[in-house]
């Protein structure tokens, strides 16, 4: 994880799972693209399928999950 002033942290997937198990609601913006490989992201219970060029935007106070 790379922290940039105190607003703006860069993840990798790793990263990610790690930090949640299950699902959860977060108090930030999230934006997640997908460079490789496949998987899925579940935003308000709502299943969407990642590929490689797939952006994600989940804003503050959504129930975000990766599947």
């Amino acid at each position: 994880m790379e922290v940039v002033g105190n607003e703006m942290a860069l993840l990798d997937t790793d990263s990610v799972i790690s930090f949640h198990d299950g699902p959860s609601k977060l108090e930030a913006l999230i934006l997640g693209l997908c460079l490789e490989g496949e998987g899925a992201v579940s935003i308000n219970l709502q299943e969407y399928r990642l590929s490689p060029g797939v952006l994600v935007v989940a804003l503050p106070n959504q129930i975000i999950e990766h599947r």
